[in-house]
């Protein structure tokens, strides 16, 4: 630090009654003093008489000092620094304000969004869900319709399986077919809907094996799948829909009709991830 522009800084601060105000004045005087100086030894000047010479340009530091208290009122000075917390206390005060509002209808929100999400019970999409498949077309072609709801579920590290109600559908001459409603329940909203379709295979007690159908058009390369097979497509009711839960219809073609048993497999890159047993023969009504 030079000590001729720190001697004549301090004495000029000395004059500035407002302290707050004096670390920038020092500042700015030390700039002032250092930019002279500089420019005096680009005439040619040594360091030291260039230094000298700047800081008697400046003038007398008692006269300076008593200009800038001047300038630098300790009314003013205060008067500025009490408006300016007094601003960022109104500014707090209106944040959280704010804040508080939408807190408050946040959770009037999800208040009214629990209540809702509790109206729209599992019971409301099991018989929206039968109603479909009542009025559906294999039941319009004959098919023999059996709801039942099995008492199955299962769990993963994210999600939550289970099967609020199944749906077999019997037609003379073909195979059953087994239709599934899957509720999958996850803690997260970014964790909902599941991709399932390319995953879910299923075996019965007799040893049969039903593929997801992907996996089916994949190895035949054919248009249409004829032989035992899965589905998945996700269900999506718009008055059902939750940031919480997922419904899909799971449907197993070419039923072995002599099965007494089917289970739900969850095969993701290799690893079974959950098994789903459904008893076709037992089961609480729909």
């Amino acid at each position: 630090m030079d000590a001729s522009f720190a001697r004549y800084c301090t004495a000029v601060c000395d004059q500035v009654r407002f302290r707050p105000d004096r670390a920038a004045i020092q500042s700015e005087l030390w700039d002032h003093l250092e930019d002279h100086a500089a420019a005096l030894e680009e005439e040619g000047l040594s360091r030291e008489e260039a230094k000298a010479q700047a800081v008697e340009a400046m003038g007398d530091p008692v006269e300076v000092g008593k200009a800038l208290d001047a300038l630098h009122s300790p009314v003013a000075g205060w008067l500025l620094r009490v408006l300016g917390w007094l601003s960022n206390l109104t500014l707090a005060i209106l944040c959280l304000a704010v804040f508080c509002v939408l807190i408050s209808d946040s959770a009037n929100w999800f208040h009214n969004f629990s209540i809702d999400i509790r109206t729209q019970t599992e019971r409301q999409v099991v018989a929206h869900w039968i109603d479909d498949q009542e009025d559906g077309p294999l039941v319009a072609a004959g098919a023999t319709l059996t709801t039942f709801c099995p008492d199955t579920a299962a769990q993963t590290e994210d999600y939550s399986f289970s099967i609020p109600c199944a749906a077999c559908f019997v037609t003379e001459g073909s195979d059953p077919n087994l239709y599934v409603l899957l509720k999958v329940v996850h803690p997260l909203p970014w964790l909902r809907a599941p991709e399932l379709d390319n995953w879910i295979s299923a075996y019965d007690d007799l040893g049969n094996q039903y593929p997801s159908r992907n996996a089916v058009l994949s190895d035949s390369q054919q248009s249409q799948v004829r032989f035992p097979h899965v589905s998945t497509s996700q269900l999506s009711y718009a008055r059902y829909l939750s940031a919480f839960v997922s419904y899909y219809i799971v449907r197993i073609g070419g039923l072995d009709p002599d099965a007494a048993r089917i289970t739900l497999t969850f095969d993701r890159f290799g690893q079974r991830e959950f098994l789903l047993p459904i008893s076709l023969e037992g089961g609480g009504p729909a």
